[in-house]
């Protein structure tokens, strides 16, 4: 666990989310993590990785299209589950 606390002037929070979470950060952590158990990146290595940061506007436009796109996700998955009920319950009776 690491708290972070960007700079709210270089950086808006869910984008930085969005960021910290994409397959390419992860990879580069994967490079530093250790550990046999649990992995693990210290903070020095976590500091080490580097991170394309665009301009505040361009972050909010990425996070707020990110947002939609898993909220549409999220409401696609419902609808698969609910169709599934239906059916179901259809050919249930």
């Amino acid at each position: 666990v690491c708290i972070v606390r960007p700079d709210p002037d270089l950086v808006y929070a869910p984008w930085l989310k969005w960021a910290i979470n994409s397959p390419f950060f992860q990879a580069q952590v994967q490079k530093y993590a250790s550990g046999t158990t649990r992995k693990r990146i210290s903070r020095k290595n976590l500091e080490s990785i580097k991170l394309s940061v665009p301009t505040i506007p361009i972050q909010m436009e990425i996070a707020t299209v990110l947002d939609k796109l898993l909220f549409l996700r999220q409401l696609r998955e419902r609808s698969i589950v609910l169709t599934q009920q239906l059916v179901s319950s259809t050919f249930a009776s």
